[in-house]
């Protein structure tokens, strides 16, 4: 079937233009924290990547899920029987996020990651540039519960990178194409029609000449994807 006559191509194009997902724009040396309260839990997410080849030596330990906002401590680790490995010295200058004190996690999912004192606990063998993301819970708990201040800031890491608190990665909408292409498909239905009716009556050398235009408006249309 040659979707580009079928009339119902242009169905097709409106349902992807809806249903187009937004892709995260993240940079493989950032990280994304951020908190959201959510029918009496709190529910911290982290998503993003970070470039290890400038960091320091660093140790294996097992990690725990667990938040302490008053001295910076922020690590999603997973299963507290997995080892993590935790890379020393890569931060300078780590800010509180509010006043409370050690709070333990009620779930976790997803990939390791955290900050402690000068340190980031990333998954044991990590990659430079890997995306990783997750999210661990608290409930019940409110920002106020845990004495959470989730005012914005970022924390600068060794290398280029960079941890920005209480920030959502930006994203970007694909660019919609559905309004080019039906007008393209309409004009190639008009002149198919058109060198049909001129075959019929036998004149070749125009119907030749619109199919020319006919492949030009195809090539336009595979180029909008």
């Amino acid at each position: 079937m040659n979707l580009l006559k079928s009339p119902f191509r242009w169905l097709c194009l409106a349902a992807v233009a809806l249903c187009s997902p937004v892709i995260p724009q993240v940079s493989a040396d950032t990280m994304y924290v951020w908190a959201e309260e959510i029918a009496g839990s709190v529910v911290f997410y982290h998503q993003g990547s970070i470039d290890v080849t400038a960091f320091s030596p660093s140790s294996t330990i097992s990690a725990g899920t667990s938040i302490t906002p008053s001295n910076p401590t922020f690590v999603n680790g997973e299963d507290p029987s997995v080892m993590t490995t935790y890379y020393t010295g890569v931060i300078a200058i780590n800010p509180m996020f509010g006043n409370g004190g050690q709070t333990d996690a009620t779930s976790e999912a997803g990939d390791t990651f955290g900050f402690a004192g000068s340190g980031i606990v990333l998954p044991n063998g990590y990659m430079s540039g890997t995306a990783i993301s997750g999210s661990m819970t608290f409930s019940p708990a409110t920002f106020l519960s845990l004495e959470v201040d989730t005012t914005p800031y970022s924390i600068e890491v060794a290398g280029s990178n960079t941890i920005r608190m209480f920030t959502r990665p930006p994203v970007s909408v694909p660019v919609d194409n559905s309004a080019a292409e039906a007008d393209l498909l309409k004009q190639v239905s008009k002149l198919q029609k058109k060198i049909k009716k001129l075959k019929k009556k036998g004149k070749k050398a125009k119907a030749k000449k619109l199919g020319k235009k006919v492949k030009k408006l195809k090539q336009q249309l595979l180029s909008l994807g």
